[in-house]
C-alpha cells in the first residue's frame, strides 16, 4: 500500500484557509473607487499566479506518477507474457496436431482458446463502391445525413428578424460580469 504523506511544496488546508481569511479581511470593504478595483484586480492576479504555479507543480507530480505507474505495469505485463507465451505455443501445437479440431483447453483455473478474428473490409475506393451501391439499391446501401447549418440560420435571424419555426430566442436579461487582466510581458 502507498502511504499518505505531506507533499513538500503544497500548502496544507490550514495554510490555504488562513490565506483566504487574510484576503477576505483585505477585501471585506465595499468598492467605492477605482483604487478599490485596482487593489482587487492585483489580488486576483496574485491568486491566478498561485493557481498557475500549483497547476505546473501538480502536473509535474502527475507526470512522475504516470511514468512510475507505466513502468510497474510494464513489468507486470512482462510477467503475464512470460506465462502466456508457452501456453499459446502448447495450444497452437494441439491445434495443428488435431488438424484444427482442438481450439481450446479447459482446466480448473480457467480456459485458453484460439479464436479466428472477423474478416476486415477495407474500402479502398469509396467512389467506385458508391457508384455500385447507387446502381444496386441506393436506399439500402447509401445513407444521407441531413443537419442544420446553425451558423447560417442564426445569421439569417439576426439580419432579417425572421425566426424559423422550432427556434426560440432567449434574450439575455443582464450582462455577465467579466474580469479582463492584461497579459504580462516577460522582461528579458
Amino acid at each position: 500500500m502507498i502511504k499518505e504523506e505531506k507533499v513538500i511544496g503544497l500548502p496544507d488546508e490550514e495554510e490555504v484557509f488562513e490565506e483566504i481569511e487574510e484576503l477576505a479581511e483585505d477585501t471585506a470593504t465595499p468598492v467605492s473607487s477605482e483604487e478599490g478595483i485596482e487593489f482587487r484586480l492585483a489580488k486576483i492576479r496574485v491568486v491566478n499566479q498561485k493557481i498557475e504555479d500549483f497547476e505546473k507543480y501538480a502536473q509535474g507530480l502527475i507526470d512522475k506518477i504516470t511514468k512510475w505507474r507505466d513502468g510497474k505495469i510494464g513489468t507486470l505485463q512482462a510477467r503475464i507474457n512470460f506465462f502466456k507465451t508457452p501456453m499459446e505455443g502448447y495450444l497452437r501445437n494441439l491445434y495443428e496436431q488435431s488438424q484444427g479440431k482442438t481450439k481450446s483447453v479447459s482446466v480448473p483455473s480457467g480456459r485458453i482458446q484460439l479464436r479466428l478474428p472477423a474478416d476486415k473490409f477495407n474500402f479502398q475506393d469509396e467512389e467506385a463502391t458508391l457508384v455500385w451501391a447507387k446502381e444496386q439499391d441506393a436506399q439500402k446501401f447509401v445513407r444521407m445525413k441531413e443537419e442544420l447549418n446553425r451558423k447560417e440560420i442564426v445569421s439569417h435571424c439576426k439580419t432579417t428578424g425572421d425566426v424559423p419555426p422550432g427556434i426560440e430566442i432567449v434574450k439575455a436579461e443582464k450582462p455577465d460580469f467579466i474580469i479582463v487582466l492584461p497579459e504580462e510581458k516577460d522582461e528579458q
